[in-house]
């Protein structure tokens, strides 16, 4: 078996203090990975843990592989890192910051073509009912 050093992002499934303190996170293909873990990192993991929702850890450890160099195992934890969670991070930006992001690469002339009307009369356009009286 080969041991590197890998960079693991995923979302804390489970912290153990005792009897032996152990972490373990789903990775993005869904595999769930346990690990030693030390004093320090549990109090990181257990925050990751009560933020799952938001937030994920970023995971460099010892890592074994096999031969043909499927992932494994994780030794030992070199360093944990919280990170957001991107899904979580765009549904708290403000809707007009989104927005922005969705529309930024629309050319002005195709924005420009749009009705002036179009936020006060969004039904019409969009479900074709009669316009509204201004």
């Amino acid at each position: 078996m080969l041991e590197e050093t890998v960079d693991l992002i995923g979302i804390v499934s489970m912290v153990r203090a005792e009897p032996s303190p152990r972490a373990a996170i789903i990775l993005p293909d869904g595999d769930e990975v346990e690990f030693p873990i030390n004093g320090s990192e549990e109090e990181l993991f257990t925050s990751a843990l009560r933020r799952r929702d938001t937030t994920r850890v970023q995971v460099r450890a010892r890592g074994r592989f096999t031969g043909s160099g499927k992932f494994r195992s994780i030794e030992s934890v070199d360093r944990v890192v919280l990170v957001p969670n991107p899904s979580s991070a765009a549904i708290q930006k403000p809707i007009w910051e989104r927005l922005a992001e969705l529309t930024r690469d629309i050319p002005q002339e195709e924005l420009d073509r749009l009705p002036r009307d179009l936020a006060s009369q969004h039904d019409h356009y969009i479900y074709g009912v009669p316009r509204r009286p201004e």
